[in-house]
């Protein structure tokens, strides 16, 4: 599990975004508050990780070394000790014990005791570290690099074999600053990069293929669901508008080709996180957090939350937090929600349709009746989330031939402006 991939080398406070800032201050004063709830740190200096060991137990990194522990699920965070200020970019745990935390300069920390100890591992570099991820207790990897003068472009792709003790480059002169990874097991995985460019190693980085994605020449965060099927959220500079827009893009084919599945507009994204095949999150700036619940296919924004995300981390379907900092940039914020995220923005509670749900005959040979009080759009998913089927539904009943689907189970999606439900139908 992945997380919190954060841009370090171009500053987040250096983007033109805040030009539209205000604008959009104003259009979430109008949107009803979502089902977040912020839980006080005790602490003012922003977060850029979130990572979890357990439903309990929990750690969140930031800006001038500071390094935070939950033991009851997010109710009350302590303040590590770790004896550095310098900024802390990313954290991952193999064990409830075991973890290592990356950040500027090169830094990274190793605790063995749940934090309360940290040993600084020496890496014989000067960049900054944007993201950790570990296949297990021993093999894992970390990115980062420069895109500052006066020494110009470079990217690092470190790997440890010891559990974090020792790091070696895999960068193979790799010219681009790389600002997140993924992996899928230990020897494939994926980076992005400040290029719009994204890595694959299927050998444990001794070598590794770029692929270059349309439109998204920054790569903000990677999230695998399964060996094919990834997303990965990308920002790039609007040639119409001159400001920087956020997409989210999607492959299937274990990374060779990536579509566009959402367009964020102005606001980056920079953080992905998967609760299931089917259901996952992307948040970012101005208290943007968009949800999928159909493989990716659409997204939808929650209901707005007051601050910047940088990391997102569920330990559950419907318990999650969120990381980051208030608008004003000046403090920490630490968001949890218990109910898969809320609802979407302008629905303050889960709406149903005045009737039922139903199919039948299922399982079904030719053709499938749905019975339907509402007008909304069907899709028909494999077990997989790869849509086969899409059609309008109009009350009372919609009528569908199955006959061109192959014997086994699928889900009906349906979905209007106030609700999304699902149900599993068998072929025969």
């Amino acid at each position: 599990m992945t997380k919190s991939f954060v841009c370090l080398f171009t500053s987040k406070f250096d983007f033109m975004r805040y030009i539209v800032l205000p604008f959009l201050v104003f259009l979430m004063a109008f949107q009803v508050q979502g089902q977040w709830t912020p839980v006080n740190t005790g602490g003012q200096d922003i977060l850029n990780s979130v990572f979890f060991t357990n439903a309990n137990t929990g750690y969140a990194a930031g800006v001038n070394g500071t390094i935070l522990k939950t033991t009851n699920g997010g109710g009350t965070w302590t303040r590590l000790n770790q004896g550095d200020s310098t900024g802390l970019n990313s954290v991952f745990f193999t064990s409830p014990d075991t973890g290592v935390v990356a950040g500027d300069n090169g830094t990274i920390l190793k605790t063995i005791d749940g934090g309360q100890t940290w040993n600084l591992i020496t890496v014989l570099l000067a960049h900054d570290l944007s993201g950790v991820f570990f296949t297990d207790s021993q093999t894992g990897y970390a990115v980062g690099g420069q895109n500052a003068d006066p020494w110009g472009m470079a990217g690092d792709f470190l790997k440890t074999v010891d559990g974090g003790e020792t790091w070696a480059s895999i960068s193979n002169g790799y010219s681009y600053p790389l600002y997140s990874l993924y992996f899928t097991s230990k020897d494939t995985g994926y980076a992005g990069s400040y290029e719009g460019e994204i890595l694959k190693t299927t050998n444990g980085g001794i070598s590794y293929t770029v692929t270059a994605v349309v439109d998204t020449p920054q790569i903000m965060s990677l999230y695998f669901i399964n060996n094919d099927t990834g997303y990965a959220t990308g920002e790039y500079w609007s040639p119409l508008s001159g400001l920087p827009e956020s997409k989210i893009i999607k492959t299937i084919d274990g990374g060779t080709t990536w579509n566009v599945v959402y367009d964020n507009g102005f606001s980056t994204l920079w953080t992905l996180f998967f609760t299931s095949a089917r259901t996952g999150f992307a948040a970012g700036d101005e208290g943007v957090i968009v949800k999928t619940n159909d493989y990716g296919k659409t997204w939808y924004r929650l209901n707005a939350v007051n601050g910047n995300i940088y990391s997102l981390y569920f330990t559950s379907h419907d318990t999650g937090f969120a990381v980051g900092e208030n608008i004003g940039g000046d403090s920490a914020i630490v968001l949890k929600t218990m109910n898969g995220g809320g609802f979407p923005a302008g629905i303050s509670s889960k709406k149903t349709p005045s009737g039922i749900l139903s199919i039948y005959p299922n399982p079904a040979s030719n053709v499938v009746t749905l019975q339907i009080p509402e007008t909304g759009l069907i899709t028909i998913l494999d077990m997989t989330g790869r849509p086969l089927m899409e059609f309008e539904a109009n009350p009372p009943y919609t009528r569908f031939d199955v006959n061109s689907l192959s014997t086994g189970a699928y889900l009906l999606l349906f979905k209007n402006v106030k609700t999304v439900l699902e149900e599993k139908f068998m072929k025969n």
